[in-house]
């Protein structure tokens, strides 16, 4: 059975009712459901390992429509969800299609990145660090975006550093690869590109 026209983050009853070729009928309990909402279609576009001060991953949402930035969280090599902000913002914090956010530890100084744009978001996580104990400067660590929900959505992948780049160069995804393939990291600009493109 497919039902179609539901509207997506709703919650519904479907009554089935099954009637024979002899008349007899048979109804089964109401059964209730949710339908799921669209995940959105957030990819680390950057990953700046540079200090307590100034490590920071760039999130950049690709549409179409808004990213909520309360439901997302990173998991590092630990397995540990960590959410991209430390509590509820007093204002909804979403990300527009073709934005760029910035997740952060509690200690990060922006005024380290003078040329970043004043409107870019920055998520305060409630560790000093990123992912509890940092980005390491030589080679940073695996880890994921994703949901935060009781079973965790990937939405995008940082591979790890391979510890190549100049010093204070950030790691740079190469945006103009479709969503859904494996996109190449490449070094960055020395003091990195933080909330605009590369």
């Amino acid at each position: 059975m497919r039902i179609e026209g539901l509207r997506s983050a709703s919650d519904y009853t479907l009554f089935v009712t099954a009637r024979d070729d002899f008349g007899f009928v048979l109804r089964a309990a109401p059964q209730r459901f949710s339908t799921i909402a669209p995940l959105p279609r957030a990819i680390v576009s950057e990953v700046m390992a540079s200090g307590v001060d100034g490590e920071y991953v760039e999130l950049l949402n690709l549409g179409p429509g808004t990213a909520d930035l309360e439901t997302l969280g990173l998991q590092g090599p630990d397995g540990i969800v960590r959410p991209l902000l430390a509590g509820t913002p007093p204002l909804p914090a979403l990300l527009e299609p073709g934005a760029r956010a910035l997740a952060v530890g509690a200690s990060f100084d922006s005024s380290i990145y003078s040329m970043m744009p004043p409107d870019t978001p920055v998520l305060r996580a409630s560790t000093q660090r990123l992912l509890g104990r940092g980005l390491s400067d030589d080679a940073p660590p695996a880890f994921r975006l994703v949901t935060l929900a009781a079973v965790p959505v990937q939405l995008a992948d940082f591979p790890g550093g391979n510890g190549h780049c100049a010093a204070g160069a950030s790691l740079q995804c190469d945006e103009a690869v479709p969503p859904g393939s494996a996109a190449a990291w490449v070094c960055g600009k020395t003091g990195g590109t933080p909330g605009r493109p590369p």
